[in-house]
């Protein structure tokens, strides 16, 4: 998407208020040059594009306010055309009880649904891509579904993980393929960690695993262009993450 912002939440309160000036400030000097806005004009579709429990709902009331921006929330429609943007402005029009009068159209897009291709890659469409720490984000719809808006998928934490990692994959049209692992926190099995994972750094592809594993793991191809992924969880053994070529998903192996 062109002229997408991305932004990364900030922890603590002061930290909160930092990542949202500082998102608000950006957008503003993308979107809104101060230049008079002609008489006649097209509107442009201006999108967050982000997951729950990002403080998606705060950007948006403050950039709403904006009177170069219409919209101020999530308006639940699905882009799967060019002819859904007259839609937006329609149910913006009617959230709000007023003519359009910015020149851009407000929405929240929280769903894992694709956006089509022809709306991403319209250079009139705007973005920002909003992003909240994964662990944060599970722990909070985890919370919310068991205490504040009671509801069993949302209390579950797989469920919350397949939510997340849809909804920041998902956003092209087609239907990507989604590969995600699953580690036990504690424990004596081979999968489990025995410490707090560290950041991803990444690693060479470039070896030979049938000295030290006896055998190459499954759908694992030496390669001196690719990379893979390095997992460090403790003082136990990492985690040596790939992708699999044969069963067409991510892989790991672990000495």
């Amino acid at each position: 998407m062109h002229d997408a912002v991305a932004a990364k939440k900030c922890t603590g309160e002061s930290g909160r208020s930092q990542f949202l000036t500082s998102t608000i400030g950006t957008a503003e000097r993308l979107l809104l040059p101060n230049v008079a806005m002609p008489r006649k004009h097209t509107r442009s579709p201006l999108f967050i594009l982000s997951h729950m429990r990002s403080y998606s709902s705060v950007l948006s009331h403050v950039l709403g306010s904006h009177p170069q921006i219409d919209g101020y929330c999530e308006t639940h429609l699905r882009y799967r055309f060019s002819f859904d943007l007259l839609r937006l402005k329609w149910r913006v029009r009617k959230l709000t009880g007023e003519p359009l009068r910015g020149r851009y159209v407000l929405d929240k897009i929280l769903h894992n649904y694709a956006v089509a291709t022809a709306i991403l890659e319209n250079p009139r469409t705007r973005g920002i891509i909003l992003l909240r720490q994964p662990v944060d984000v599970v722990q909070s719809i985890v919370h919310m579904g068991r205490h504040l808006d009671l509801n069993e998928q949302n209390s579950n934490v797989a469920n919350a993980t397949q939510y997340y990692v849809a909804a920041v994959v998902a956003r092209k049209a087609g239907k990507p393929k989604i590969s995600a692992l699953q580690f036990q926190l504690s424990g004596s099995s081979q999968d489990s960690f025995c410490g707090p994972p560290e950041p991803l750094p990444p690693e060479s592809l470039n070896m030979d695993l049938r000295e030290a594993l006896g055998a190459a793991p499954g759908g694992f191809r030496r390669s001196a262009r690719c990379k893979g992924l390095h997992l460090i969880a403790g003082e136990c053994d990492s985690f040596h993450l790939y992708w699999n070529h044969v069963a067409a998903e991510l892989d790991w192996w672990r000495l």
